[in-house]
C-alpha cells in the first residue's frame, strides 16, 4: 500500500503528464489555426501588390521569369495557371508539362467565382502540406490566375518550439511541486505520529491525554474527535446506566400497548361471551330477543375485526409496506360522502360543511381513510357541531371540544398515544398515526392548530 507522499507524488506527476498533453494539444491546434489566418492575410497582400506591379512588368518577360521574380521577392511558391486550368509557369517544379490541369482545385474555382480563392490541401507536385491562396488577374491584357503557397512546416516548427518551451516550465513546475511535498510528507507524518500515541493512550484508558496538532485544520478536527471520543468514554458507566433505563421505558411502552390492545379487545370480547353463554343457557329465548343478541355477537365480532384490520394497517403504512394509487378526483365530493355517511351513522350530531371544487391526484381510498379518522376523532373528543371545509385542495376539520394541551401536539400523532386528559377512551390511539403516515406517503402532513376550551383544527393540503 503507498504512503500518503507517495500517493500525492504519483497525482502530481499525473496532472503534469496531462498538463503537457493538454497543453500540447490546445497549443498546437490554436497556434496553427492563427498562424494560418495570419499566412492567409499575407498571401492576399502579396497577391494584391503582385496585381499591382502588373502594368510595369515589361513585355519581353516570360512568365516564368514573371513567377520566379515573384518568389525571389516574397519567398513563397508561385504558380500562374490560365483560365483552362492549364499550368502556365510554376517556381518549385520546372517540368510543368507533367502537370496535371488545375481547373477544378477548389483555390481556381473560388478565385474564379470571388475576389480570392482559399484551400489548405497536401500537393500531390511537391509532396507537401500547402495553404494556398489564388487570384483571377489582368495579364497583359490576359486573364489568368495567380497562386500563392506557403508550407505549414512552418507552424510544425513554431509548435514545436513553443512546446519545448512549455515542457520546461512544466518541469520546473513538476520540480518545485516535489519539494514541496517532500516537506509536507514529513509534516503529515509527524501529526500522524502523534495521533497514534494518542490513540494508544486512550487505549491503555488514559482518557485525559491531549493531542496538539496544529498543522492543518484537517489534522485538528481529528484530534477534536479524537478528545471527543475520549469524553465518551470516559462516562461509558454513565451511558450504560442510561441504556438500561431506556430498554426498561421500551419495555413499559411495549407493555403499555399490550394492555391497550387487551383493554380494547376485553369489552367486545366480553359482549360476545356474555350474549353466547346466554343463548346457550336459555333454549326457549324469544325469537326476537335471540335475534337482538346474535346481532350484538356479529356486531362485537366485526368491531374486533376493524380493530385487527387498523392495527395491520398501521403497521403496513409504518413499514413502508403500502404505496398509493394516485387518481384524479374532486377532493369535496370525496368529503360530501364521507359528512353524509357520518350523518347517517349519527343522526343527532350537527356537520356544517363549505366545500369548494378541488380536484387533486392522490390514492382516494387513502384520503377517505384520512376523512373518516378526522371525522371520528372530531366526534369522540366534541359533543357540538363539526365544521368541515375543502378550499383550495385543502381540507380543515374544526370540533368545539376542550382543545389540545400545546405539550401534547406533537404527541398525538403517535402510534398508541392517547391524551391524559381522555385516559378513560378505549381507544388504542392508532387514527392520527394513521392519518399521519397516509398523508406521509403523499408527501404532505398534519397540521393542528388547538385552543384550551375552544376546540381544534385538523388540516392537510394535496398536490
Amino acid at each position: 500500500m503507498l504512503t500518503l507522499h507517495q500517493h500525492f507524488n504519483t497525482r502530481l506527476v499525473g496532472l503534469f503528464f496531462g498538463g503537457i498533453i493538454l497543453a500540447t494539444l490546445v497549443s498546437y491546434f490554436t497556434l496553427k489555426e492563427i498562424q494560418l489566418r495570419e499566412f492567409e492575410k499575407t498571401l492576399k497582400s502579396h497577391i494584391n501588390l503582385i496585381e499591382l506591379q502588373l502594368p510595369f512588368s515589361s513585355h519581353e518577360e516570360t512568365l516564368d521569369a514573371f513567377a520566379d521574380a515573384i518568389k525571389r521577392g516574397i519567398g513563397k511558391r508561385v504558380t500562374l495557371i490560365g483560365l483552362d486550368g492549364t499550368v502556365l509557369a510554376e517556381t518549385d517544379r520546372k517540368d510543368i508539362n507533367t502537370m496535371d490541369n488545375h481547373r477544378y482545385r477548389p483555390e481556381v474555382i473560388q478565385a474564379l467565382r470571388e475576389p480570392f480563392g482559399v484551400n489548405l490541401r497536401h500537393s500531390d507536385s511537391v509532396n507537401n502540406d500547402f495553404l494556398y491562396v489564388a487570384k483571377t488577374v489582368n495579364y497583359r491584357g490576359t486573364p489568368l490566375v495567380v497562386r500563392l503557397g506557403m508550407s505549414t512546416q512552418e507552424i510544425r516548427e513554431n509548435f514545436l518550439s513553443l512546446w519545448l518551451q512549455t515542457a520546461v516550465i512544466f518541469l520546473g513546475v513538476l520540480a518545485l511541486g516535489v519539494l514541496v511535498s517532500y516537506f509536507i510528507h514529513r509534516r503529515i507524518k509527524n501529526e500522524l505520529r502523534k495521533l497514534g500515541n494518542g490513540l494508544e493512550a486512550i487505549a491503555n484508558k488514559e482518557y485525559k491525554t491531549h493531542i496538539n496538532a496544529g498543522f492543518a485544520k484537517e489534522f485538528e478536527e481529528i484530534a477534536n474527535r479524537v478528545h471527543l471520543l475520549a469524553f465518551k468514554l470516559s462516562k461509558r458507566d454513565k451511558q450504560k446506566r442510561k441504556h438500561t433505563a431506556k430498554l426498561r421505558l421500551l419495555s413499559k411502552q411495549r407493555s403499555d400497548i399490550i394492555a391497550a390492545v387487551g383493554h380494547e379487545f376485553k369489552n367486545p370480547i366480553a359482549s360476545i361471551i356474555g350474549y353466547a353463554q346466554t343463548l346457550l343457557e336459555d333454549a326457549s329465548m324469544n325469537q326476537e330477543i335471540r335475534e337482538r343478541f346474535l346481532g350484538k355477537i356479529v356486531s362485537n365480532g366485526q368491531k374486533i375485526n376493524a380493530m385487527i384490520n387498523r392495527l395491520s394497517l398501521a403497521t403496513k403504512l409504518e413499514n413502508g409496506d403500502l404505496t398509493p394509487t394516485p387518481t384524479a378526483f374532486d377532493l369535496s365530493k370525496l368529503t360530501k360522502e364521507v359528512v353524509a355517511s357520518f350523518e347517517e351513522r349519527y343522526p343527532k350530531r350537527t356537520f356544517v360543511t363549505h366545500l369548494d371544487t378541488s380536484f387533486v391526484t392522490a390514492d382516494a381510498t387513502m384520503v377517505e381513510m384520512v376523512l373518516n379518522n378526522l371525522l371520528d376523532n372530531a366526534l369522540k373528543y366534541s359533543e357540538d357541531k363539526i365544521y368541515v371545509e375543502v378550499v383550495d385542495k385543502t381540507c380543515h376539520v374544526r370540533d368545539e371540544g376542550e382543545g389540545i394541551p400545546p405539550e401534547e401536539i406533537p404527541n398525538i400523532t403517535k402510534k398508541f398515544y392517547r391524551t391524559n386528559r381522555y385516559s378513560w377512551d378505549n381507544s388504542m390511539g392508532l387514527g392520527l398515526s394513521l392519518v399521519h403516515y397516509i398523508l406521509k406517503l403523499h408527501e404532505s402532513e398534519l397540521a393542528i392548530q388547538s385552543t384550551l376550551g375552544e376546540g381544534s383544527t385538523f388540516s392537510f393540503t394535496l398536490k
